[in-house]
C-alpha cells in the first residue's frame, strides 16, 4: 500500500520546467524576475552599448571598402525592423490577450519604426533618415535603459525580453548604419521636420489613448519606474506631456549638434572603391 501524504503534497517543478518558465512565461522564479537597474539589467545596458559601438566600427570598415555594401546591410536591418515589432507583439498577445491586444498597434515610437524604418531604407528619404537618427535612435536607447513595468513579471533571461533588446538594438543600428555608409548626414536643416513628425504622432496618440484607455507614447499617464514619473512631479498630469515634448526637442538638437561637432573634427573618408576609381 502506498503511503499517503499527511500534509498537503507540494509539486516540485523539475529544472527543465523551471527553465521553460524562465524562457517563455510570466511565471518565472523570483530570483530571475526583471528589476529596473538591477545588476542583470545594468549588464544588459552595458552589453547593448558595447554592441552598438562595435556595430558602428564594423560598418565604417565595411564602408571604407564598399559603401553600397554597407548600405545594403543597413537596408536589410531596416526591413527586419518589421519583424522586430511583429514578433514581440505576437508573443505579448499570445501570453495575455486581454491586457496586450489593444496595446500593440504601431503607435509607440519604437513600434512605429516597424513600419517607418522599412519605408526609410527603401526610399532613402532624407527627412525619415534624420527622424531615425533624431528620435528613433534615442527612443530605442531609452527603452532599453528604462523598460518600465511590462517586465515586472518576466525573467531577464526570457525570450520576450531578449527579443525586446534585440529589436530595439536593430532600430538603433539603422541610423548608425546609414551614417557609416554615407547615406545619412544628420543636419539641423531637418530639425523642424523631425520635431513636426514627433509632435504629429503625439497628436494622433493622445485622443486614441483616451478612446482605447491605452498609453501609446506614454502620454496618457507616466509609466512607473521611468523618468516620466519625475516629469509628472514637475508638471503634473497631463502637463508632463509638454515637458516630455520639450525634452525630446532638446535630445534631437543635442544629437544633431554632436554629429556636426564630430563630422567637423573627423571628416568622412572616401571609400576604397572611390579612391581606386
Amino acid at each position: 500500500m502506498k503511503p499517503s501524504c499527511v500534509a498537503p503534497c507540494r509539486k516540485v517543478a523539475s529544472p527543465s520546467v523551471e527553465w521553460l518558465d524562465i524562457l517563455f512565461t510570466r511565471d518565472a522564479p523570483q530570483w530571475s524576475l526583471f528589476v529596473t537597474f538591477g545588476t542583470p539589467h545594468l549588464i544588459w545596458i552595458a552589453l547593448s552599448a558595447a554592441v552598438c559601438v562595435w556595430f558602428f566600427q564594423v560598418m565604417k570598415r565595411i564602408a571604407l571598402l564598399d559603401k553600397e555594401r554597407a548600405w545594403n546591410i543597413t537596408k536589410w536591418l531596416g526591413l527586419w525592423c518589421f519583424i522586430g515589432w511583429v514578433v514581440p507583439a505576437f508573443l505579448l498577445v499570445a501570453v495575455d490577450p486581454e491586457t496586450y491586444a489593444k496595446n500593440n498597434l504601431p503607435l509607440h515610437l519604437c513600434s512605429s519604426g516597424g513600419i517607418v524604418l522599412p519605408l526609410t531604407v527603401l526610399t532613402r528619404n532624407k527627412v525619415l533618415l534624420n527622424f531615425a537618427y533624431g528620435l528613433y535612435l534615442p527612443g530605442a536607447a531609452a527603452a532599453i535603459a528604462t523598460p518600465g513595468v511590462p517586465y515586472a513579471h518576466y525573467s531577464y533571461l526570457s525570450l520576450y525580453f531578449i527579443l525586446f533588446v534585440v529589436s530595439h538594438l536593430i532600430i538603433i543600428f539603422v541610423p548608425l548604419g546609414a551614417i557609416a555608409s554615407g547615406v545619412l548626414q544628420p543636419s539641423f536643416r531637418y530639425y523642424p521636420a523631425v520635431l513636426g513628425i514627433g509632435l504629429g504622432l503625439m497628436a494622433v496618440d493622445y485622443p486614441l489613448n483616451k478612446l482605447l484607455d491605452s498609453n501609446y507614447l506614454f502620454i496618457n499617464w507616466p509609466e512607473p519606474n521611468t523618468p516620466l514619473e519625475l516629469f509628472a512631479q514637475l508638471a503634473g498630469v497631463p502637463g508632463y506631456v509638454a515637458v516630455l515634448a520639450g525634452f525630446g526637442a532638446v535630445v534631437v538638437a543635442s544629437l544633431f549638434g554632436v554629429y556636426r561637432a564630430v563630422s567637423l573634427a573627423h571628416p568622412p573618408q572616401p571609400s576604397a572603391l572611390a579612391l581606386a576609381g
